[in-house]
């Protein structure tokens, strides 16, 4: 899980969306993220960036796939 916490200031405050975490297939998601990570991110990756990329992508695939 990657987090980020932002502190910032607002006047107004408009919440449109909200996530729907009760809607999530936790099992499944983590049978998908169940793989060799060392293996995928060390194979043709030579930088922190490309690491990143490699890591956003298979995410990616997992979800629109």
């Amino acid at each position: 899980m990657i987090k980020f916490e932002c502190e910032f200031a607002t006047d107004q405050v408009t919440i449109n969306d909200k996530f729907r975490f009760e809607k999530g297939d936790y099992v499944k998601f983590c049978d998908f993220v169940d793989v060799d990570w060392d293996n995928v991110l060390n194979v043709n990756v030579s930088s922190v960036d490309e690491m990143w990329e490699k890591f956003k992508s298979t995410l990616l695939d997992g979800i629109h796939g």
